[in-house]
């Protein structure tokens, strides 16, 4: 199976939403299980990590469908790309700390997601805190590695995703 015929699966776009399913589930179980509070960057990158899951279920819908697949893939690399973006910022926060930059307590959504999902998305910690430490790196800085992963697998995806289906005359 090429990587043309790989994208045009159920399989592709299961296993990036169960991706995605497993690290969300992996931060709420940190946060549940281990009373590892949330920050502003934090709860960002679940919304970013929403995004990836929602593109992973646009394409398991229709995959065959170049339009379905163009927008889900659209959609994988914004989220992925954001998501750096936050992991990247959540690294230099801790790594150079500012008594003038401190990170919010209310984030900024187009609608109240905080309120209606305050399980998942209500910030309670500081952006500075890194309790979580595992083969030496902060859970930012996995993250990172995470969207890094993310985004690198969306450019691999780009042609096989964004090229329309081969027609037979």
């Amino acid at each position: 199976m090429g990587l043309h015929q790989f994208a045009q699966s159920r399989l592709a776009w299961g296993l990036l939403l169960g991706f995605a399913l497993l690290f969300e589930g992996t931060a709420l179980t940190i946060q549940y299980a281990l009373a590892y509070e949330p920050c502003i960057n934090c709860v960002y990158q679940r919304t970013a990590l929403l995004g990836i899951a929602l593109a992973g279920f646009l394409g398991i819908i229709a995959p065959q469908k170049w339009p379905v697949r163009a927008i889900g893939w659209l959609v994988w690399a914004i989220a992925a790309i954001w998501g750096l973006l936050i992991a990247h910022e959540l690294v230099e926060l801790q790594n150079n700390p500012s008594p003038f930059h401190v990170c919010s307590f209310s984030p900024e959504f187009w609608v109240p997601l905080d309120q209606w999902f305050p399980w998942l998305l209500q910030p309670t910690g500081s952006c500075t805190d890194e309790h979580w430490v595992f083969l030496g790196q902060t859970m930012a800085e996995w993250t990172r590695v995470m969207f890094a992963g993310f985004s690198l697998a969306a450019l691999v995806f780009a042609i096989p995703s964004l090229r329309p289906n081969k027609t037979v005359n």
